[in-house]
């Protein structure tokens, strides 16, 4: 087939182009299809599409031309994102998503124009399913430039622990009640964030608007790494703990990808994760990493992995394995194909 990929324009720095669409164009020939980025005036048999609202006319096009569409989508557009925000703030922002964007309702309405979607975890499979019943859950490709990294093999200075991520993801270190004033006062660590210097709104509360309120509040050592394309990965590979602290309580991120996790543990990176249904199914508890319910629980694992370095490269190891076996490049294009092939027999029209 020839497919036509309309991406999501609002990604400025090109992660999801790159471990997704990029590896697309690059691997599905392998499997019988030709695909690349959509042109107007194209002639497509398919067509992947980013299921964000500033796609959805061009969705509706190809809809009505009887092109069949894959709805590409990570996150649960269905859900309001701002748990983390005061009572002032979630009404305001409700207003403006239930009512001067109609958002909910459109994004349904792009759910169901879609042949089939491919989602990042089964949480959204499951939250999709009443408005589109054709889904296969499809995490981001770990590609081969992160699978060749080798990360915390320098023993040297303290214990460099990485996370990196949007602002708003600063929230998921509630996560960890007080593990890292337990390691500050254990001595020895570094927490490296890697993330931009962007602002939050202003109804956050007591949370931290941007990393360096985040920073202020902290009593562990920490220093914050600008958010760059081309070096974060090597910033990343530099730590020796990689960790993945996600509100659990929020039925936005509950829905998240394993994204994140599995990028760390690509490149042999030992993590510690919460507990979200994402990271349950690709962690094996103590063989591929770790998995935090509790402050207590956080801080131990942590301590376990530093104290150890024999630990850390054989957990890292073991998880880089799994991810080269199971999320690679050729694993991703593979289970995409299969997607692909699927698209004849779903019928349009569904119920």
């Amino acid at each position: 087939m020839e497919i036509g990929i309309v991406p999501f324009n609002g990604d400025l720095n090109h992660v999801v182009r790159k471990w997704r669409y990029d590896v697309l164009i690059r691997r599905l020939p392998a499997f019988g299809h030709k695909a690349g980025y959509f042109r107007a005036g194209g002639t497509y048999d398919a067509a992947i599409v980013s299921l964000a609202l500033n796609n959805e006319g061009i969705l509706s096009e190809l809809h009505a031309r009887g092109i069949p569409v894959i709805g590409d989508v990570t996150d649960d557009i269905l859900s309001f994102p701002y748990s983390s925000y005061t009572l002032p703030g979630k009404i305001y922002y409700s207003l403006i998503l239930n009512f001067a964007e109609n958002r909910f309702r459109r994004s349904e309405a792009m759910l169901k124009k879609c042949r089939a979607l491919v989602v990042g975890s089964r949480v959204l499979r499951d939250r999709f399913s009443p408005l589109n019943p054709h889904a296969a859950v499809i995490v981001d490709a770990v590609t081969d430039d992160i699978i060749s990294l080798r990360a915390g093999r320098d023993a040297s200075g303290p214990c460099r622990i990485g996370w990196f991520g949007n602002v708003s993801s600063l929230h998921g270190f509630r996560e960890m009640g007080s593990a890292l004033d337990f390691l500050a006062g254990a001595g020895g660590y570094e927490l490296r964030l890697i993330t931009s210097d962007y602002k939050q709104g202003r109804h956050l509360g007591r949370h931290p608007r941007c990393v360096q309120d985040f920073i202020k509040g902290q009593k562990i050592a920490c220093r914050w790494i600008a958010w760059n394309p081309e070096t974060f990965l090597s910033e990343l590979a530099d730590c020796h703990i990689g960790i993945v602290p996600v509100d659990s309580g929020s039925r936005f991120t509950q829905a998240k990808p394993s994204g994140r996790a599995l990028l760390m543990m690509g490149m042999g990176l030992p993590i510690v994760a919460s507990p979200v249904d994402s990271h349950l199914e690709v962690i094996t508890e103590g063989v591929t990493g770790y998995i935090a319910r509790t402050g207590p629980e956080w801080a131990a694992a942590i301590e376990k992995l530093r104290l150890s370095a024999d630990l850390r490269k054989k957990t890292g190891d073991a998880a880089a394995g799994f991810v080269k076996a199971n999320y690679s490049e050729k694993a991703f294009a593979e289970k995409y194909a299969a997607a692909l092939n699927r698209l004849s027999n779903v019928r349009q029209g569904f119920p």
